[in-house]
């Protein structure tokens, strides 16, 4: 079902071009190809502090992890949409931080277009490296009228700035924007104390949720700040601490949690909250994948929304899916978090199928969650939280 999220083949034709244009050389016909994508996933997982030399990745993350991350903003925006919590108007003003080569602005862009929001992107995009930029604008450029992303995406029209995130105040960078994007920022910069000493994790939270209020501050009213990062331990942790933080400074966490109370995945050091879509790999990336040691079923990352207003209390009737689902004997465990904590759900075979969730499924119930242990069916009805269907005709025109 969640197939049509691919990219078109003519993301493939437009990667390959702009690889060749601003790095020297394709990445389809190179047979070590694989080897830098291995590599750099490497650093991702465990090395994330040896991740210096930016332009030295550019090529992996072109071929390979963009076209492959491109559907992960994809659930955090559908629930947004349906809270009625997205911008309002024609024109979108976003701040891409560490924007790379435009992963998640291009994201928005399609999940834009593919839902007749009639808007325009007007993205500042941030960045070390002029390469990535360049990159990111040939993207930008096909999305205009006639350009070959054109029905894929909405507009965007691109503001490039070579930038040190670690150099310049972050509420001059993103001042009236209503979306922030902070894909893999939060746990590479520098400027915050190393994540590396658990001594120093208090100090590197209380830098970084500073670092994050000051944004907001900045932002636009309702504006919302979106930080991403890799489905690991350590930096999904990171994320369930820094949104403690920034509930405590008044403001809102609209996803993915169903609450506004204590986190229940960090009581266990085991325990760390992040997303699964049930996405196999595009074909073309397939073969890389398998060369490069990686698994080609599951997108997984972290991710956390907050957004400038006053923290709302959330619907006792909605959890979150943290865990699951898992197949055993005889039935499916489902583990959800609610208002009250966690809550392990068992959906025994014999009461009918599971819907289709997957890890990070915002879910409904029809009386609110309790205990360590409950039955589906009998003693809860379970269905999904967020239809799109909710997303009617005028939920973007612009107030009057």
């Amino acid at each position: 079902m969640w197939e049509h999220l691919h990219p078109s083949d003519v993301w493939f034709e437009l990667s390959e071009e702009l690889s060749v244009k601003h790095l020297g050389r394709s990445w389809r016909k190179d047979a070590g190809f694989s080897a830098e994508v291995a590599a750099l996933s490497k650093l991702y997982t465990q090395r994330r502090d040896a991740i210096e030399e930016a332009e030295r990745w550019l090529r992996a993350q072109l071929g390979f992890f963009m076209l492959r991350d491109l559907p992960k903003v994809e659930p955090a925006l559908d629930f947004l949409a349906v809270r009625g919590l997205l911008p309002r108007g024609s024109r979108w003003r976003v701040a891409d931080l560490g924007a790379g080569c435009g992963t998640l602005s291009l994201g928005l862009a399609r999940w834009a277009r593919r839902h007749k929001v009639p808007c325009v992107l007007e993205v500042l995009a941030l960045d070390r490296s002029a390469k990535a930029l360049g990159i990111f604008e040939g993207f930008a450029r096909e999305t205009q009228p006639p350009g070959r992303l054109e029905k894929e995406c909405v507009p965007i029209v691109l503001i490039k700035k070579l930038c040190d995130l670690e150099m310049e105040p972050i509420e001059a960078l993103v001042r009236g924007r209503e979306i922030v994007f902070a894909g893999f920022v939060l746990n590479e910069l520098r400027a915050f104390p190393s994540l590396s000493s658990e001594a120093r994790l208090g100090d590197r939270l209380e830098h970084a949720a500073e670092w994050v209020a000051c944004a907001l501050g900045a932002m636009a009213d309702g504006g919302l700040f979106i930080a991403i990062e890799p489905a690991l331990r350590e930096t999904s942790r990171f994320l369930q601490r820094l949104r403690g933080l920034i509930i405590e400074k008044g403001f809102d966490v609209p996803y993915p949690c169903a609450h506004l109370g204590p986190c229940p995945l960090l009581e266990r050091e085991r325990d760390w909250c992040h997303a699964e879509l049930p996405l196999k790999l595009p074909e073309p990336l397939r073969p890389i994948a398998r060369q490069a040691g990686l698994r080609f079923e599951g997108l997984s990352h972290s991710v956390l929304v907050i957004r400038k207003g006053e923290p709302r209390p959330g619907d006792p009737l909605e959890a979150t899916l943290v865990g699951g689902p898992i197949p055993m004997k005889g039935k499916v465990e489902l583990h959800l978090c609610h208002a009250k904590g966690l809550t392990r759900v068992d959906w025994l075979w014999r009461d009918g199928d599971v819907p289709p969730f997957h890890r990070g499924s915002r879910v409904r119930t029809n009386r609110p969650l309790e205990g360590q242990r409950m039955r589906a069916v009998r003693d809860v009805q379970i269905g999904p939280g967020i239809a799109l269907e909710g997303i009617k005709d005028d939920t973007f025109e612009a107030p009057p």
